[in-house]
């Protein structure tokens, strides 16, 4: 599959539509995102995990994405996943990453991040 996908689809059925039939985990589309990652930016990536605030077991919500590069607490910089759910904007803390290698690639890493979550860059 070229794109992110946040869901498992059914087989297109006689009229080739398909449909939702279930949610792919936080760990599952976490794992795809990392794979990704590693890919272009092998050498700057310090780590990449689940956030301590997620069940990485639990379904991806949906939502919108949220993506960004802040300067890390104590050095290096930190890219942060959320995904804003509902109309009530529940916030939920995906994962991060850390990268000792400058802000702009920490920019260039959420820039990644956010066109594969909207399926604009293939994986």
């Amino acid at each position: 599959m070229p794109y992110l996908e946040t869901n498992h689809w059914s087989e297109p059925d006689s009229k080739s539509l398909t449909r939702i039939i279930g949610h792919k985990s936080i760990n599952e589309v976490v794992s795809e995102l990392s794979d990704s990652l590693f890919k272009k930016f092998e050498d700057d990536i310090d780590y990449f995990s689940v956030s301590h605030a997620t069940k990485g077991e639990e379904d991806f919500p949906a939502g919108l994405f949220s993506c960004f590069a802040i300067k890390g607490g104590s050095e290096g910089h930190r890219v942060c996943i959320y995904v804003l759910e509902g109309s009530e904007s529940t916030c939920h803390d995906i994962a991060s990453i850390k990268t000792f290698s400058g802000m702009d690639v920490a920019l260039d890493m959420a820039a990644h991040i956010t066109r594969l979550l909207y399926q604009e860059e293939e994986l």
